[in-house]
């Protein structure tokens, strides 16, 4: 049986100021904390919150390669095209 993932990186764009990343920031990190809404993501989804933080995302991508291969690959799993075969 194939298990439902459910998945959401929220980026902002470059040039936005650091003022409003933090307060986006700061709700995401209440939101994810939320005893309430990691219950009705339960009962929606089926599975358990696992969120990632807005540190660790933000290191995450910073330590993200930049060889050409893996922005192309990156390119394809955030575009509208089809996934590339395995």
């Amino acid at each position: 049986m194939a298990r439902l993932q459910s998945r959401r990186i929220d980026v902002l764009p470059p040039g936005t100021p650091k003022e409003r990343g933090a307060i986006l920031q700061d709700a995401m990190r209440k939101a994810l904390k939320d005893t309430e809404m990691q219950r009705e993501f339960l009962k929606l989804v089926g599975e358990e919150v696992e969120p990632m933080m807005p540190e660790e995302l933000t290191k995450m991508i910073r330590e993200t390669p930049r060889d050409p291969e893996i922005i192309d690959l990156l390119k394809i799993f955030t575009g509208a095209g089809p996934l590339p075969v395995r």
